[in-house]
């Protein structure tokens, strides 16, 4: 079996959900979220950028979300482990160690992983401490790196994160799901049982009637933090009592109702993994009041598996200071090429 095909085997079943290699990991979703917050409410940034004069007309108005792509995390992942692993920094593949796309170009590299369209970016950076600060203190601050994330033509956006090391990956290609939730999470990511716990979610479509996050069960409405209806980004407080919680989001809009993830959960505090198989039963959320639940969605039968067997191993993240560190770096430009025609 050819590296490419084995690949394929590894995709997850839903759009969101965590595979048994641990993509996304909470890291690259966290830088995921931060380009969709930046892509679609720009503005909000402008007194911490400190180079808001900087940005080009275009780079100041909002751009659609993007969506994740799994070959892209992969691609994205595997760059910043091959950068971390063999102290390299720079967009081809390093000419050292014992990986397979050893000296590989950037577009060859993509290519083995996503093949959907030759309509690529990449931005990568080391010595970050999280995804707000590669983001807002990095990036954007970087033309060549401006550029790409605020590209209107890209549609979607694998990251990859290993240590300090950052990899954006984009494309022109078409979405790999039709919902309107992009990307989801929760801060910090070392909460606990009894912590108060911010959620993120984003959202494009014709405008949500309701934005939800369920903890164990139980729903806290989101409100719009950044951008607009139709395009932007909702946030919430929660609290969830258990030694590990689970949570997942919920879009109400004139599509219907919508699940991110798609098919399980994701987790915080005491966990053996950051992820579940399927969505918690929903039976106490006291939605109307008098302890009924007048607004439950659907539940699919078959997904309250809660066998620790089927729970995907956690992916390595960052950590640290939420400061920039003293070493911190980005290429000289950002990549915007479409890749060479190789038959490939």
């Amino acid at each position: 079996m050819d590296i490419h095909s084995a690949l394929l085997l590894a995709a997850v079943s839903g759009y969101g959900d965590v595979d048994a290699d641990g993509y996304p990991s909470h890291a690259e979703r966290d830088v995921h979220m931060w380009t969709n917050i930046v892509r679609s409410d720009p503005e909000a940034f402008r007194s911490d950028y400190g180079c808001w004069n900087e940005f080009e007309s275009t780079e100041k108005k909002p751009k659609d979300i993007l969506y994740y792509s799994r070959p892209l995390n992969e691609s994205a992942r595997y760059h910043s482990t091959d950068m971390h692993d063999e102290n390299w920094f720079d967009h081809d593949s390093s000419p050292t160690g014992d990986h397979p796309f050893r000296g590989t170009d950037t577009w060859d590299r993509i290519g083995h992983f996503y093949t959907e369209t030759s309509y690529l970016g990449e931005n990568i950076a080391y010595g970050y401490s999280n995804g707000y600060d590669v983001m807002i203190n990095g990036w954007m601050c970087s033309a060549g790196h401006r550029s790409n994330i605020m590209l209107d033509g890209y549609v979607e956006l694998g990251t990859g994160v290993k240590s300090t090391y950052w990899t954006q990956n984009f494309s022109g290609g078409g979405a790999d799901w039709d919902g309107p939730i992009a990307m989801g999470l929760h801060y910090p990511a070392s909460a606990d049982a009894g912590d108060d716990v911010e959620f993120y979610a984003d959202y494009i479509g014709g405008g949500p009637s309701n934005m939800r996050v369920w903890v164990n069960g139980v729903s806290t409405e989101l409100s719009l933090e950044w951008g607009a209806d139709d395009n932007g980004v909702w946030t919430g407080v929660a609290t969830g009592d258990e030694d590990c919680n689970e949570y997942w989001f919920e879009a109400v809009d004139h599509d219907g109702k919508w699940a991110f993830p798609e098919e399980g959960s994701y987790t915080y505090g005491d966990c053996d993994s950051d992820w579940v198989e399927g969505h918690m039963d929903l039976t106490e959320t006291g939605d109307d009041g008098n302890g009924g639940n007048d607004n439950v969605p659907d539940i699919i039968e078959g997904l309250q598996n809660r066998n620790s067997d089927d729970a995907a191993i956690s992916a390595c993240s960052t950590t640290g200071s939420p400061k920039t560190t003293g070493f911190a770096l980005l290429l000289a430009a950002g990549l915007l090429l479409r890749r060479r025609s190789s038959g490939r």
